[in-house]
């Protein structure tokens, strides 16, 4: 008997069969290797996206909360797209319902979200909006007072930083019109969907091994209010005094502001002025800015007030001075 004489066809056969054998091996360690590199690039923050929110806080959630912040490179910040696009659009009735709106830093963020101020407000029958970000200036927050057609009584505004005509890294690329951000704000709000199932379930295989509790920052739908978990927010330290009044840049502060107030003005709303105490700040800005403009100054002056990191006021202190505020403001806005 004898064996069969390979042909041409047979081995030009044979040849394609390995070619798609080796393609497929290719191909399955191709795409192995691109999962395993988009799955470090999220956990990392390395892509252009970030919305990898396991390694966040996961105690804040709740139906009128999201996550608006994350001190991990994996998230970051998702309140500008929250409220900008809006990722969140139940914020937009009560954007527009708002009779105050605060506007600010990170500062500002903190004491109009303490509950001193919201139980007074709540007192008063008078709906506000805590529309702070941290580190932003004034074109952010007024972009989104016209892109929505917002029209307060008054818009309270902590000067501190703020009369800068500039915008915060987060806020320079939505504003630019780049997808990007709409896209990432996308990703994220379906990614604190799993966050919840994944991380507050006890009986979750993977969150023993994903999820963690990096500080993180949840803002209230109904008023923009912030509840800080796992904040490092427990040390007391003093106030140090502010810098030297900014005589070279104050020409230019007051022209943002006399731009802003007529841009409110416009719009029916009365800008009123104020200065959150932090050491390094300047609050001889803020009552300079409201006499040579003619603007309402509200400036309680509180004793012994502590910061956690020189820069932010301690929960404690915060309560007291938002609680000072509200005993000026009140009266203030009753009476106009």
């Amino acid at each position: 008997m004898t064996c069969p004489t390979p042909t041409p066809l047979d081995a030009a056969q044979e040849l394609r069969q390995q070619s798609r054998r080796y393609l497929r091996f290719l191909l399955g360690w191709g795409l192995l290797c691109v999962i395993v590199a988009f799955a470090h690039g999220a956990v990392t923050g390395s892509l252009p996206a970030k919305f990898w929110a396991f390694r966040c806080a996961s105690d804040g959630y709740s139906p009128d909360h999201y996550l608006g912040y994350c001190a991990d490179a994996g998230y970051g910040s998702y309140e500008h797209q929250a409220l900008y696009y809006p990722s969140e659009p139940a914020v937009v009735p009560h954007l527009k319902a708002a009779q105050v709106l605060f506007l600010g830093n990170s500062r500002a963020k903190i004491v109009f979200s303490t509950n001193s101020l919201i139980e007074r407000f709540k007192a008063a029958g008078l709906a506000f909006y805590n529309l702070t970000f941290a580190g932003e200036f004034d074109t952010f927050p007024m972009a989104i007072i016209e892109r929505f057609d917002l029209r307060p009584k008054v818009v309270v505004v902590n000067t501190d930083y703020f009369f800068y005509g500039q915008v915060q890294v987060f806020a320079r690329p939505i504003l630019s019109g780049d997808r990007e951000p709409e896209i990432e704000s996308r990703l994220k709000k379906f990614m604190q969907d799993r966050h919840v199932a994944l991380c507050r379930d006890p009986k979750s295989a993977l969150g023993g091994i994903l999820c963690e509790d990096q500080p993180s920052q949840y803002r209230d739908i109904r008023n923009g209010a912030v509840t800080y978990v796992n904040w490092p927010n427990q040390d007391q330290n003093d106030i140090q005094p502010g810098a030297e009044f900014p005589e070279k840049q104050y020409p230019y502060f007051r022209q943002q502001a006399e731009a802003f107030r007529d841009k409110l003005r416009d719009r029916g709303s009365r800008l009123v002025l104020t200065y959150v105490p932090a050491s390094g700040v300047v609050p001889e800005v803020a009552a300079r800015l409201a006499k040579d403009l003619n603007i309402p100054l509200v400036m309680p002056q509180v004793e012994g007030l502590k910061t956690y990191d020189s820069h932010h006021l301690h929960p404690h202190s915060a309560e007291r001075w938002a609680a000072a505020f509200m005993d000026l403001f009140i009266p203030f806005y009753q009476g106009n």
